[in-house]
């Protein structure tokens, strides 16, 4: 009958019932038939840390035999969510005493919840045991091997701690952790830069972003349009409107389109500045590139108008009417 029990365990937590399949447990203990498999048991502890029962997650699996090391990951996995750091921690240390050797996954599990709180020392202690159990990441490895070593994640372990540096604003730590994935010979793709780009980009250091972000190519690595974004987001926020134009002139050269929010951060910051020809032009662009223009951004348009011709002897009618006279498909601007 463990089996019967087993099957409808995974059954009930693949239909995200583990309320249910709690109570087959129980039923299961009762007439002796409690037996799991690893799977089952994994089901159980991922069904209730889904469900948000983390406490239920860790009294389930106290009860459970040790099944080997899929069932603890799902289990660090559930408390660095919900934010039970420390839990997860001895649980981790639990694993070890039994002799159940952590994988990769689990190491990123644990620097990813204490990079996410903040707690950076912790973080680090997990990422030196990770070298010190054998898991270097500063070992070459060939594809083929990777995976039977269970190395894969290794290049996603420094982008947690790029992102975790950056996040606490230790920029000179997170160029670091970039520079140490560099020499491992690890791929250092556009979400490892993206990740310090933001950080930038957010800080207001746009000459550092800038540098960052040309030297992407030199790399091989070419920027994609959430890049691009964040630079111009950064721009736009500097007051900065020929240099975010220029990057939206870039991208559209390169067969990307600009998000709404870049086109519209732009032209306001044109118009402000009294540039309405250029800001027409790309009112223009927009609709070329098949993106709806509002009818807010139409009225920064008018504007802006409106105050250049005021300043000068050119009469010029300035009415709330006009306003309803936007580049909306079919219209064309004054």
């Amino acid at each position: 009958m463990a089996a019967t029990t087993a099957a409808a365990v995974r059954r009930l937590c693949a239909a995200a019932e583990a309320r249910s399949a709690l109570a087959v447990l129980a039923r299961g203990t009762k007439s002796g038939d409690a037996a799991l498999d690893v799977a089952a048991c994994t089901a159980l502890v991922h069904g209730c840390c889904q469900s948000g029962d983390v406490a239920e997650a860790r009294r389930v699996f106290d009860v459970m035999p040790r099944l080997g090391v899929a069932p603890n990951e799902v289990s660090i996995a559930g408390l660095c969510r919900h934010g039970k750091l420390k839990d997860a921690a001895q649980l981790f240390e639990a694993m070890r005493r039994e002799g159940i050797r952590p994988s990769m996954v689990t190491f990123n599990l644990l620097i990813d919840g204490y990079g996410k709180a903040g707690k950076m020392s912790n973080a680090l202690h997990f990422f030196n045991q990770m070298k010190a159990a054998g898991l270097q990441p500063s070992v070459r490895y060939s594809p083929g091997n990777m995976k039977e070593c269970g190395l894969a994640p290794t290049k996603v372990t420094y982008t947690i701690l790029i992102g975790a540096f950056a996040k606490e604003n230790e920029m000179d730590r997170a160029f670091e952790m970039l520079s140490e994935m560099e020499k491992a010979g690890l791929e250092v793709d556009v979400q490892s830069y993206g990740v310090l780009l933001h950080a930038l980009c957010m800080e207001g250091k746009m000459m550092h972003a800038r540098k960052l972000f040309q030297s992407m190519d030199s790399k091989g690595v070419k920027p994609n349009s959430v890049l691009y974004d964040m630079m111009i987001y950064g721009y736009g926020w500097e007051g900065s409107s020929y240099k975010a134009l220029r990057l939206i002139m870039e991208m559209r050269k390169s067969g990307l389109i600009p998000n709404v929010a870049s086109y519209c951060l732009t032209i306001r910051l044109l118009c402000n500045e009294g540039k309405c020809q250029e800001a027409e032009a790309l009112i223009g662009d927009m609709e070329h590139a098949g993106l709806q223009t509002s009818e807010s951004i139409c009225r920064v348009l008018f504007d802006a108008k409106a105050r250049l011709h005021s300043s000068t002897d050119d009469p010029f009618t300035y009415s709330s009417q006009a306003h309803c006279f936007c580049y909306l498909p079919g219209n064309r601007l004054l």
